[in-house]
């Protein structure tokens, strides 16, 4: 397996170095390590003391962890719509990622519980909007960076030589309207590996 997924919900401050030696022993065989961690204030920093490859469902994170992370090469996958759809009334602290020297990626998080959705642009309205990210932040967290959250950064999200074609046309005049237009269907046709789908996206005039 290329990932060695880690869930971990909840752990208290006092338990960081137990449970810290404890997963160490369990992934050691891993090479290289790859985790994902489902992360909270505590395990930001857990996530990049371990080397993961991405922290994710990042709601929250503290001072120490965001300069962890920033120290680290793990990602910290941020979930605007998730938030919003439970009704929290603070985001991730992406600006203080970014100030920080953080990567950072962005997520749907689709799922029928905490996050319905399977519409990205509007997880780059709400990225702009909820997060403060600029339209080219949200691009960089939505693409070359959502795959180096997957370890994928050299195949996939971004159109260089040898990486994989996986394209989505949009009907919009400037990037700046893709999370403008919040919720709209924009996309008039996709790609992935250089083929076609979703073929009643490509009946273009």
């Amino acid at each position: 397996a290329r990932h060695a997924d880690l869930l971990l919900l909840a752990v208290k401050p006092q338990s960081m170095s137990a449970l810290l030696a404890e997963v160490r022993e369990v992934v050691a065989d891993k090479k290289p390590l790859v985790v994902s961690i489902a992360a909270g204030i505590t395990l930001g920093q857990l996530a990049a003391e371990l080397g993961a490859t991405s922290a994710d469902h990042l709601g929250a994170v503290s001072d120490h962890g965001i300069r962890a992370l920033a120290a680290s090469g793990t990602v910290a996958t941020l979930l605007p719509h998730t938030l919003m759809f439970l009704g929290k009334t603070a985001q991730a602290p992406a600006r203080a990622l970014i100030e920080a020297g953080a990567a950072f990626a962005l997520a749907s998080d689709f799922n029928p519980g905490t996050s319905p959705t399977v519409n990205f642009p509007l997880v780059l309205t709400l990225a702009v909007s909820q997060l403060k990210l600029s339209v080219a932040e949200a691009m960089l967290g939505a693409t070359v960076n959502g795959a180096a959250a997957l370890g994928l950064a050299g195949e996939v999200g971004q159109l260089t030589p040898g990486a994989s074609a996986d394209l989505a046309l949009f009907e919009i005049d400037d990037i700046r309207e893709l999370p403008y237009w919040s919720g709209d269907r924009r996309c008039r046709g996709s790609w992935v590996r250089g083929k076609p789908c979703h073929q009643f996206e490509l009946a273009l005039p």
